[in-house]
């Protein structure tokens, strides 16, 4: 007699429905060996293809799909190129293989094997302004995996260090811009900073955070410095001859001067709304920037030599100074018009020269006789659109490159004369050569605001 089973299903009434089309016991006990057998089926297929799946995956077998285990980095210095490498937990490694590229990355050569315990290399067989194109393998008993990543580097010399605003951070940077080879974080965005490398040091400045930071370079370590004198520190500066630290504090409008973490000196300002400062330490002079007053004051008395004042209708943008002469950036937004600005440190006598155009950053080369400047090219969209001008002494213009977004910085490599360029809103670096060739740019880093050259 067929045993009939409850099977649930609502019908419109909302009643059950009495059905007699359900298996026997027999049946029933056939379908579950059924599932029984089809369960381990699934977990003997999985268990399998797992192995199939390590073994397609086996770096040194030729007939799998392989990836390269190695992943390589590069940390240059101004003679040598150190390769660093990291590598996927495989068996059977007897060593790695460097392969080098020069100039190009299409004529990869064996350059050198080393065993498998080694994990970094240091080429010293460079030269610099030359592009270097590496590439690690891991070699097996009878065999070598695929090519790790390729990395490259382009030598040169001088010590390379950036600060990121809402990064957070100093950085030092190989010469190509390519490559990180120091991280320091900092606690608030900086707003502007004093490398002082002879002591391992870098002084930044909080703004409205009221108060500056040190950080040791040496230990990768950030001091805070706090005092009540302080209210919005924009600005520092540091006298290398004695270590005294400058602050140009814009909620007291002083000029405070600090040895030792300890306020020595405090100089009232003549009202104006100051922007940045610039020391001369030979000369033992400093250049204090107004929206439309510059201060040449004494490092020593702190005393006010002479001042620069603008009319209204101009504006200051940025200042550079040199051993024997002081070069101020002027802009008159009615006209289109920037007015650049040449004083002498010791009368105070001016010349001045009128560009066309916005000009808003400002850095000289002495050596070249010549000035590089950032142009806004659009006064519409004054953060979107500038170019990088060359401009002779004589006021030829013989450079222009396009193509930046907002240049923060302008910087000149004092042993090269090759120049790097912060653009902010491209959060990019740009190593360009003295004929206005771009070397190299640098991968994307937040919010770059300065750079250092030393």
């Amino acid at each position: 007699m067929r045993n009939p089973g409850l099977n649930y299903h609502p019908m419109r009434t909302g009643k059950y429905k009495w059905k007699s089309e359900h298996p026997a016991p027999l049946t029933r006990v056939m379908a579950a060996g059924k599932l029984v057998f089809l369960w381990f089926a699934i977990a003997g297929w999985l268990l399998l293809s797992g192995c199939a799946e390590r073994e397609r995956k086996n770096p040194f077998d030729p007939g799998a799909d392989q990836e390269s285990p190695v992943r390589l980095s590069l940390k240059p210095t101004e003679t040598a190129v150190v390769l660093e490498w990291e590598v996927e937990p495989i068996s059977h490694v007897v060593g790695f293989r460097i392969y080098r590229s020069v100039d190009d990355n299409r004529h990869f050569q064996l350059y050198q094997e080393v065993g498998s315990d080694h994990r970094v290399f240091l080429d010293s067989n460079v030269e610099p302004y030359r592009w270097y194109y590496y590439r690690v393998t891991a070699l097996g008993p009878a065999t070598e995996s695929l090519p790790s990543n390729t990395e490259k580097t382009y030598l040169g010399k001088g010590k390379i260090y950036l600060i990121s605003h809402y990064g957070f951070w100093v950085r030092q940077l190989s010469y190509d811009l390519l490559h990180t080879l120091n991280q320091f974080d900092t606690r608030f965005p900086p707003v502007e900073w004093a490398p002082y490398l002879k002591e391992n040091i870098v002084w930044l400045a909080y703004g409205p955070y009221r108060y500056i930071g040190r950080i040791h370079l040496s230990l990768a370590k950030e001091e805070d410095y706090f005092d009540d004198v302080l209210k919005i520190p924009i600005d520092v500066e540091v006298d290398p001859r004695n270590g005294n630290l400058f602050v140009l504090d814009d909620g007291t409008n002083e000029l405070i001067q600090i040895n030792n973490l300890t306020v020595t000196h405090r100089v009232e300002l003549p009202p104006n709304v100051y922007i940045r400062m610039t020391l001369q330490p030979e000369a033992r002079r400093m250049g204090i920037l107004g929206e439309s007053l510059f201060l040449w004051m004494s490092l020593d008395s702190r005393a006010i030599l002479f001042t620069h004042s603008l009319p209204e209708t101009l504006s200051f943008q940025d200042q550079a100074i040199t051993r024997d002469t002081i070069y101020l950036l002027a802009t008159a937004l009615q006209s289109q018009s920037t007015r650049l600005i040449t004083l002498s440190p010791t009368t105070g006598e001016t010349t001045d020269r009128w560009l066309n155009g916005i000009f808003h950053k400002i850095a000289v080369d002495n050596d070249q006789q010549v000035f590089y400047l950032a142009q806004i090219t659009d006064i519409r969209r004054p953060d979107t659109q500038q170019r990088l001008v060359k401009l002779s002494f004589n006021g030829d213009r013989l450079l222009e490159l396009d193509n930046f977004n907002f240049i923060a910085d302008i910087q000149i490599n004092p042993y090269d004369n090759s120049v790097v360029v912060v653009d902010r809103l491209k959060d990019r670096l740009f190593l360009i050569r003295t004929d206005g060739k771009i070397i190299s740019e640098s991968i994307k880093l937040y919010d770059p605001i300065r750079v250092h050259i030393e």
